[in-house]
């Protein structure tokens, strides 16, 4: 998880040598190391409705929606809701949770990295978490 710190942004990426974007990072990285293929949402990364939508959606696809963050695990999913686009009550950003109060994800002016969820930038934002069906059994 942590190799792919730095990796660019890229809208629509899906592997490390051409960059990611949020979803595609969670769906490389489930596939690399967890063996599991999640749907793949081609979208725009700054199409903030179909994000939104998708993500609203994901209960439908095989995502458990967790009833708080003490309740995570580490490759679980947290979604944000990032004021872009002129939508700010959208959720529009996922990043997975890699232990100990961090998250790892990929924004276009950062790229791949790691952030603690007790920043207030993101504690702010947070609109929830959610779990693979297969994952933590």
């Amino acid at each position: 998880m942590y190799s792919l710190v730095g990796t660019p942004f890229k809208s629509q990426g899906r592997y490390p040598a051409e960059g990611f974007d949020c979803w595609g990072l969670v769906m490389w990285y489930y596939r690399q190391e967890l063996g599991i293929d999640l749907p793949d949402y081609r979208i725009d990364a700054y199409n903030s409705a179909a994000i939104s939508c998708k993500i609203g959606h994901a209960l439908e696809s095989g995502w458990t929606q967790l009833t708080s963050r003490n309740a995570i695990e580490k490759n679980d999913l947290i979604t944000f809701k990032l004021d872009c686009c002129n939508a700010p009550d959208l959720t529009t950003h996922v990043g997975m949770y890699a232990g100990d109060g961090k998250f790892i994800h990929c924004m276009n002016k950062t790229g791949v990295v790691i952030s603690r969820m007790d920043d207030a930038f993101w504690r702010t934002r947070t609109s929830g978490y959610l779990r693979w069906k297969t994952l933590h059994k």
